[in-house]
């Protein structure tokens, strides 16, 4: 979804001023893909939608996520 003939901007790269939601593993997944299963000791952080969660997207597991506005990323609604 990256290139000039892209309609939705700067998606699928991890760049100032591109969209993103980004799931951090404590492991390379790429090297062992049942990492993936195990996110309960292996997910270290989800942000999505500019903000960041634990290790799950539950809400009451994330009453104290707030939206950060230090985050090198913004995001920005489609039309």
């Amino acid at each position: 979804m990256t290139g000039k003939g892209n309609a939705y901007g700067k998606v699928g790269v991890i760049e100032a001023g591109a969209m993103a939601d980004i799931v951090i593993f404590n492991k390379n997944f790429m090297e062992d893909v049942s990492i993936i299963e195990d996110a309960k000791n292996n997910l270290k952080v989800i942000i999505k939608d500019g903000k960041v969660y634990n290790n799950t997207l539950k809400k009451e597991d994330n009453e104290h996520s707030e939206k950060r506005t230090d985050l090198p990323l913004q995001r920005r609604r489609l039309r």
